[in-house]
Parts: C-alpha cells; structure tokens; sequence
C-alpha cells in the first residue's frame, strides 16, 4: 500500500524523500498517528523528530496535542521541533509552557522560542 511505502521511506537519507514520505503518510491519518505515536516513545531523537513531523502534517487537535505533550522534553532538539511544528497552532493549554521556552538556558532553544508564536488555537 501507498501508507506502507511511506512509512518505509520515512528514514531516507534524502531529504526530499523524507519530506515527500511524511505527506503521502499524512494522507492516511489513522496509520499515521499510530506510525507517529511509536516514533514518539523512541529513545533516538531522530526518531521522535521524525515522528512530530508526521504529526505536524496530520494537523489534528490531537496531533498539535501531542506534540504540545513535547514541548518540554529534555532534548533541546526535541523542543525547538515542537516549537517549529505548533508555530501559530500551539493548543490553548499548553501556550505557557510554549512561551516558557523563550527562556530556555539552551541559546538555540530560546532563539527559536522568541522568533515563533503560540498562536490563538483555542
């Protein structure tokens, strides 16, 4: 199926292909939240990154949610893709804890912080 070949290319070493994965995947919503939420509980940050971009592109109010769950992960990596990925659609609850990394004590962290917006998402 289409789904499977996208979740197979989902760690391409070419960028373009890794992009073109994540959307074709984000055109089957349920295998992608399931594929997204395995990548989540990873221990490679690669993965995890990976797996909020899927859900990123899947746009739901329990995709942004789920993210948001991230936002204060240990990784610095991890917490400027949240930041990236909820930029203008931060979900209501978690506009604080969004806003608290603009003064993160890791400078890249708080740089993307204050050159991002929570958003209005209720």
């Amino acid at each position: 199926s289409s789904a499977a070949t996208a979740q197979a290319m989902l760690f391409n070493d070419d960028l373009m292909a890794r992009k073109a994965a994540i959307q074709l995947m984000a055109k089957f919503p349920e295998q992608a939240l399931s594929v997204a939420e395995g990548h989540m509980r990873a221990n490679d940050e690669f993965r995890v990154r990976i797996g909020i971009e899927l859900l990123a592109q899947v746009g739901t109010d329990a995709a942004l949610v789920r993210i948001a769950d991230m936002l204060l992960d240990p990784r610095p990596g991890v917490r400027i893709e949240c930041l990236l990925r909820l930029n203008g659609r931060c979900p209501a609850k978690y506009r604080a804890d969004y806003l608290s990394l603009r003064n993160d004590p890791v400078v890249s962290v708080k740089s993307v912080a204050a050159g991002t917006d929570p958003g209005t998402v209720e």
